[in-house]
């Protein structure tokens, strides 16, 4: 699956990622971008709180996100981000998206070439 998770990481960043605001899909172009760091727990003595944290994620373009929103009758804003581990790999990526061409990593070729 490495392969094949690579290939979906890489298209991904030339995807549109799908963001809800007042309720209305606004898809955006930034995955890979809009840092932000987050609980992986839900309370101080959650024994993930010790073992996972606060993690860096970035904007992704998750499909589900939509199914969600509809699901859940979503009327306020939405979105869904990602990390990986370890945290050096957000930086690399980060980086890469800011620099390379959005319509690149939809290219195979490309995609292969990393």
């Amino acid at each position: 699956s490495g392969t094949v998770n690579l290939d979906i990481t890489n298209y991904g960043f030339g995807e549109p990622v799908h963001t809800f605001r007042g309720g209305v899909e606004a898809p955006q172009m930034n995955a890979g971008l809009d840092s932000q760091r987050v609980d992986f727990f839900t309370a101080e003595g959650d024994v993930a709180a010790s073992r996972v944290g606060r993690r860096a994620v970035w904007a992704w373009p998750f499909p589900e996100v939509c199914t969600v929103a509809k699901e859940l009758d979503i009327t306020g804003d939405s979105n869904v981000k990602m990390g990986t581990a370890p945290a050096i790999w957000n930086v690399i990526l980060g980086a890469m998206v800011r620099v390379v061409p959005r319509d690149w990593w939809r290219r195979r070729a490309f995609s292969e070439g990393l």
